[in-house]
C-alpha cells in the first residue's frame, strides 16, 4: 500500500518553522539603501551638533582667557552661584516665574515651538546665594543670547547680544563681578557662553552720568516688554 504524500505543511517541523520565521525577521530587518542626497543630509546633521560644541568651547575659552585686571574693588560683595541648571524641552519643566519671563521674552512666539528646539538651545539656570536663597533668573540660547532677571516680574537686570552682557548703569558692577565668578566656577553646567565684564575701567566710567534706563538695549527691552505683557493679558 502506497504511503499518503506529505503535504509542505505537514513537513514542517518545529525546527523547521523556527527557521523560517526567523528568515521573515531577518528581511523585515534589511533597510532600504539611502540615497546620496539622504546620506549627505544625515552627515550635515550629525556634524552640526560637533561644530556648535567646537564653537562654544572656544567662546567659553576666550572669556575665561580675558584679563580681569582692574583697579575697581567691589562696595558689595555677593556670593553667587548657578542651580538647577537646565534645558528644558516642554513648558512643564519651568517654575511658574520661569514660565512668564520666557513667554514675555519669546513673544509673540509660543513657547513650546522655542522650547526643545535645538535652533534655539534655550537654557534656565536660578542663580542663590551662600544661602541657597534665589536671588536671580538666568536665561541663555544659541547666539550668545542672555537674561538676567529677578526671581518674579520683567524687571531685567542684564542683557547679553552676542555673548557679551551690556553695561547699563553703574549698579550693575558688583553684580557682574559676582556673576562673572558664577559662570567662571567649573561644574555648573550652563552651556551658553556668557561674558559679565566687570573689569574694563574705562567702559564703566563713561556711564557717569547717564540718565538711568538710557544706555543700549535697555529702554527698547522695557518697552517691548510691557508691550508684550498688555497683548498677553488682552
Amino acid at each position: 500500500m502506497a504511503k499518503p504524500k506529505r503535504t509542505a505543511a505537514a513537513k514542517r517541523t518545529p525546527r523547521t518553522k523556527a527557521k523560517a520565521k526567523g528568515k521573515v525577521k531577518a528581511k523585515g530587518k534589511v533597510k532600504a539603501k539611502a540615497s546620496p542626497r539622504s546620506r549627505a543630509k544625515e552627515a550635515r546633521a550629525a556634524e552640526a551638533p560637533a561644530a556648535a560644541d567646537v564653537y562654544t568651547s572656544q567662546v567659553a575659552d576666550l572669556i575665561r582667557g580675558r584679563s580681569r585686571e582692574s583697579t575697581y574693588r567691589p562696595v558689595t560683595v555677593l556670593n553667587l552661584s548657578l542651580a538647577r541648571v537646565r534645558a528644558p524641552g516642554t513648558v512643564g519643566e519651568l517654575a511658574p516665574a520661569e514660565r512668564a519671563q520666557l513667554a514675555t521674552i519669546w513673544h509673540p512666539i509660543p513657547l513650546e515651538q522655542v522650547l526643545g528646539n535645538e535652533e534655539f538651545g534655550v537654557e534656565v539656570a536660578e542663580v542663590v546665594d551662600a544661602m541657597g536663597t534665589l536671588r536671580y533668573r538666568l536665561y541663555g540660547w544659541n547666539f550668545g543670547v542672555g537674561y538676567l532677571m529677578p526671581p518674579d516680574g520683567m524687571g531685567v537686570l542684564a542683557f547679553a547680544a552676542q555673548h557679551d552682557l551690556e553695561h547699563w548703569n553703574l549698579d550693575q558692577r558688583d553684580l557682574f563681578v559676582a556673576m562673572d565668578r558664577a559662570m567662571t566656577s567649573p561644574g555648573h553646567g550652563f552651556q551658553q557662553p556668557l561674558s559679565f565684564c566687570w573689569w574694563d575701567d574705562a567702559c564703566w566710567k563713561a556711564l557717569a552720568g547717564k540718565a538711568p534706563g538710557t544706555v543700549g538695549s535697555e529702554p527698547h527691552l522695557r518697552q517691548t516688554f510691557a508691550a508684550a505683557l498688555a497683548a498677553r493679558a488682552s
